[in-house]
């Protein structure tokens, strides 16, 4: 894993090329801006960190079980 930047900016994930972190930013953009739409996050399983922008954009940020995302889905719906 790469070293972080001076800016503050973490690298990106292993095996994942930064490409996918515009991805991931063209994503978000397009379900908050175009279609108005809540984001529940999903923290993978074991695992501690979750990437800055998705994180920063989630309306939840929720563990890897079925009754937390369930539950993040009904709080969120419309």
């Amino acid at each position: 894993m790469g070293r972080p930047d001076p800016g503050g900016a973490p690298p990106p994930a292993r095996g994942r090329p930064a490409a996918s972190v515009i991805s991931v930013q063209r994503e978000i953009r397009i379900a908050k801006q175009d279609y108005s739409k809540p984001i529940v996050a999903i923290r993978p399983w074991a695992n501690e960190q979750v990437s800055s922008v998705v994180s920063d954009n989630a309306d939840r940020l929720v563990g890897w079980n079925t009754d937390s995302i369930v539950s993040a889905i009904r709080e969120l719906a419309p």
